[in-house]
């Protein structure tokens, strides 16, 4: 829990509000994989990629810091009930194929179309207090 200065209206002072806040500290570089399915989708995402500086919710941030034309091996994984793999399983949006810009347009009418799917992160809980977790990578 973090305490916020926020403002009512442009005449008032700041009123102090509690908010929920979760944080990571990684101690290497944190590599996100895209799969791409053409030489024109490498070339938009290294003309474009570097301008987002958070994903998800508001007050995720990053920072970029190189391309790579050959990642690692994702070691996230879509969740599967018949084979059990340790980890935390979270629920992820993805962008419909049948989605277009009106869709993400925030001055249109049209709706969001979302895919909802499960990933596993290999991560096992190593230490912990009320105020901390510590993971550790899977094998």
């Amino acid at each position: 829990m973090i305490k916020i200065q926020k403002k009512r209206d442009q005449n008032s002072d700041f009123n102090s509000t509690v908010s929920y806040r979760e944080y990571i500290h990684t101690s290497e570089p944190l590599e996100i994989i895209f799969g791409i399915d053409s030489d024109d989708g490498a070339v938009f995402l290294k003309k474009y990629l570097f301008r987002i500086n958070y994903f998800g919710k508001r007050g995720c941030y990053f920072q970029f810091l190189r391309y790579s034309d050959s990642p690692s091996s994702p070691n996230v994984l879509s969740f599967d009930n018949h084979k059990i793999i340790p980890g935390i399983i979270q629920e992820y949006d993805d962008i419909n194929k049948k989605m277009k810009f009106e869709n993400v347009n925030s001055y249109s009418k049209q709706t969001v179309i979302r895919d909802k799917k499960l990933l596993v992160i290999p991560l096992i809980r190593e230490s912990f207090s009320k105020s901390y977790t510590k993971y550790k990578v899977f094998p």
